[in-house]
Parts: C-alpha cells; structure tokens; sequence
C-alpha cells in the first residue's frame, strides 16, 4: 500500500478519533465538524462517488493538476468557489 493510501486507510481516521470537537484551526473560519465534511466531500468528489462540473478554465486545468498532485501545501486562507464567504 502506497504511503497516501495508508495514510486515507489508517492513519486519517485515527487522527480523526482523538480530535477535540473545540479545537480552532489554524487559519480560515471552518470548524472541526466543518472540516470533517469538507474533507468527506473532496474524498467523495476525487472517487467518482459525488460529480461535480469542472469550474476550473481548461487552460488553467494542466498546472492546477500539476499542483494537486504535487506535495505543496495550499496557501492559508485559499478562495474556494463553490463555497460561499461562511462555511454552511
């Protein structure tokens, strides 16, 4: 089993159970609940199990590939279209 996979597998959801529901993240205004979802709905999106349209310009779509299989870390506090100014 690759390291990813182990992690999503095994590590994430241990992570997951010793986390304190009152815990503030270290940037944006989701909380551990919020994140949980968030998280659940990009893992969802990724196997095919939810469709989405892609939003994302096709010319822009190569390097924001490039990007999301990369090992870089997100920018804090990155816009995300299909959410709106507070997390639902």
């Amino acid at each position: 089993m690759n390291n990813k996979l182990t992690f999503l597998l095994i590590n994430y959801p241990q992570l997951l159970r010793k986390l304190d529901p009152e815990t503030k993240g270290l940037w944006g205004k989701m909380n551990v609940q919020n994140m949980i979802e968030h998280m659940s709905d990009s893992l969802r999106e990724a196997n095919g199990k939810t469709l989405r349209s892609v939003l994302t310009p096709e010319d822009r779509l190569h390097s924001m590939k490039e990007f999301l299989m990369s090992e870089k870390e997100f920018r804090p506090n990155t816009k995300n279209v299909m959410m709106g100014e507070e997390p639902l």
